[in-house]
């Protein structure tokens, strides 16, 4: 910030703005702005490099003319694009002219190119923690640090022997998983943490039902990316509420499966990044169908679409179907698109203790949510509404009449859920002893520390969510 170099005459100024994380987007910060990222580490795609526009407070004579070219406000004001110089300088002052600017050049483009990954160090204690239970539903996401979820992330495509099989380097795999972290919001639900646990979860009961080692390798890598993928830079809000605020996603993506369209858009540009470049040893062949698969699974996680499965899961499983009747066609892909879905809604199979955490953390989100619609006049969608929905309540009817159902139907399909399945019971009966005021005091705010006064009324607790009226209103390609 602020740094000058010498380049041979010829400066060049940093913006104190340009490749700055404003430390005021988190929940401690102004209105209408964003959650902050996690910056735990250097992003794996910094912004290029700023040069001082005219006006913008620096003493620099570079402007920029082009992607290509700079040219001195000083001495080269009449030499068009930078290429053609007029006769108002002699040979040797054209030439030094020229040297200069292509060391510019070279020099803008060695710092655009110079990327700096800075991998976390690992702890050991809580890496062999994690290790032990990765592959079990037992293990609590929330008791770990962002940068413990990133090795225990890597280690899941390590034990895959993913990068291995498909000849893709470790540094790019860090660079994915750091992309990914990078790009989620501290939203109290829809965050880095959820992200690893649903990557997780797909891991396990991916194990558990037997359905990973019926995958090839190129099926398995398209799953545990759009497991990664599946919530990216999610706002925190849900798709009806940028139909009802007339967002510019809903319009770009035709009000259908809004957010899991961008999630998708957002999964392929990181993935294309040229500082990633995660499917570079890919066919066409293949990249076309891993794209087709990705895209697929993670607009599976659309609950719109939660009736449609249903209805498929149970003309595989119902006794009394008629003799003859056609039987939907079983994929790889519809066995994929099953698990996310279980994965995305697995918190009801956790433990109860880690089940809790996670419905704090949705009905605070729902409840934000709920605080924003009815400070910009909409309709407050009933679950999202603190002032007459219950948090226990809602995990109950969600139990009762959406997950539960469904579950069982899915221990139908795959017989090995049904050990799995018999927690949610076991849920259902304890939150019957609850109340909200029970769970608050159990929780506090200890379940969420970066985002502080999410459980108090007033300002506080809209500070991490009324940024979404202006961010998704802007344009898509650009809020972030």
């Amino acid at each position: 910030e602020g740094r000058k170099e010498d380049m041979g005459g010829l400066s060049q100024s940093m913006t104190e703005d340009e490749g700055k994380t404003d430390d005021n987007m988190g929940a401690g910060g102004s209105l209408l702005r964003p959650p902050r990222r996690r910056r735990s580490c250097e992003s794996p795609l910094p912004n290029p490099p700023g040069m001082n526009s005219p006006g913008g407070g620096g003493a620099s004579p570079m402007r920029r003319v082009n992607k290509s070219g700079y040219k001195s406000e000083e001495n080269l004001s009449d030499c068009g694009n930078g290429d053609e110089l007029t006769s108002e300088f002699d040979e040797e002052e054209l030439e030094n002219i020229g040297r200069r600017r292509e060391e510019v050049v070279t020099m803008v483009s060695r710092q655009q190119a110079t990327v700096e990954i800075v991998w976390p160090a690992r702890n050991e204690a809580s890496f062999a923690r994690g290790k032990k239970v990765l592959k079990t539903l037992g293990c609590d996401a929330l008791s770990f640090t962002a940068d413990d979820l990133v090795h225990l992330t890597l280690e899941i495509f390590l034990e895959l022997g993913l990068p291995h099989r498909l000849n893709i380097p470790i540094e790019k795999m860090q660079r994915f998983i750091l992309g990914v972290r990078d790009r989620m919001l501290d939203n109290p639900y829809h965050n880095w943490t959820h992200i690893f646990d649903v990557t997780q979860t797909v891991y396990s009961l991916g194990l558990h039902n037997n359905v990973l080692p019926t995958l090839t390798d190129m099926q398995c890598f398209a799953l545990f990316v759009s497991a990664m993928c599946h919530d990216l830079e999610h706002p925190g809000v849900n798709n009806l509420f940028l139909i009802k605020s007339r967002s510019s996603l809903a319009t770009l993506y035709n009000e259908t499966s809004i957010l899991e369209k961008h999630h998708s858009f957002r999964a392929f540009e990181l993935m294309l990044h040229s500082n990633i470049d995660l499917l570079s040893g890919l066919s066409p062949e293949e990249y076309d169908g891993f794209r087709e698969m990705v895209m697929s699974i993670i607009l599976a996680t659309d609950m719109a679409r939660h009736s449609e499965y249903m209805r498929t899961l149970k003309g595989l499983t119902e006794p009394d179907r008629p003799e003859g009747a056609e039987c939907p066609e079983v994929t790889s892909l519809f066995y994929m698109e099953i698990l996310i879905k279980c994965a995305d809604t697995s918190n009801v199979l956790k433990p109860f203790d880690v089940a809790k955490k996670w419905a704090m953390r949705v009905t605070d989100e729902f409840f934000l949510q709920g605080d924003m619609e009815r400070a910009n006049g909409m309709d407050v969608t009933a679950q999202c509404n603190r002032h007459t929905q219950s948090r226990v309540n809602l995990q109950k009817g969600f139990i009762d009449n959406v997950i539960g159902p469904y579950y069982k139907t899915v221990a139908l399909f795959l017989p090995q859920m049904a050990s799995i399945v018999s927690q949610i019971e076991v849920n259902r009966q304890t939150w019957d002893v609850y109340d909200d005021q029970m769970l608050v005091a159990e929780l506090g705010n200890s379940y969420c520390p970066e985002l502080p006064g999410l459980l108090n009324e007033g300002p506080m607790s809209l500070r991490v969510v009324t940024w979404n009226i202006a961010a998704v209103n802007n344009n898509p390609f650009e809020y972030w």
